[in-house]
């Protein structure tokens, strides 16, 4: 990440960390379409903050709960990729950015680690614990009283098709 200080308005930039949650992880049904040109950093990686993972039925959404320790809710569970500019206007497109959904550049961790990880071949191709800063795209607006995921990890849920009445894709 270049700029700490970048907001949802910025562009992502060729060479940004995007995490992902939901429905654009691999083996998801957008992965392929918007991220499979990008380059995947590592296994499972988990937000710091903590959030309200929603099941909204074919796709989750993330309520940003606190960066303070002992507050409710969960780490997200997801993957990170390194994305070209192009790939990350899909992803705004995709989520609406500004709309349903807003990025913010947030920490996340593999392997609990409590280190930055500073090298490209460390964070492409390495499996050790660190952390990084990534987009992660959260919900905007008020918050429905849909399902919520306790664990923080949409790939625990096995009926995509929800209570929401959402097919899935």
């Amino acid at each position: 990440m270049r700029d700490d200080t970048r907001t949802w308005r910025d562009e992502i930039e060729g060479g940004d960390l995007v995490f992902v949650y939901g429905t654009l992880r691999s083996g998801q049904p957008n992965h392929q379409p918007y991220l499979g040109s990008a380059l995947r950093c590592g296994d499972v990686w988990t937000t710091q903050d903590r959030y309200r993972l929603l099941d909204l039925g074919a796709f989750p959404a993330a309520e940003h709960m606190s960066s303070e320790p002992g507050v409710p809710g969960a780490g997200l569970v997801g993957e990170v990729y390194r994305v070209r500019t192009a790939v990350g206007l899909g992803l705004d497109r995709l989520e609406s950015n500004g709309r349903l959904y807003r990025r913010a550049l947030r920490t996340v961790c593999r392997g609990g680690g409590t280190e930055p990880i500073w090298t490209a071949d460390e964070l492409e191709f390495g499996s050790g614990a660190g952390w990084v800063r990534a987009w992660v795209f959260e919900i905007v607006g008020p918050r429905c009283d849909a399902p919520v995921i306790d664990s923080g990890d949409w790939l625990d849920v096995g009926d995509r098709t929800g209570a929401w009445g959402f097919a899935a894709e």
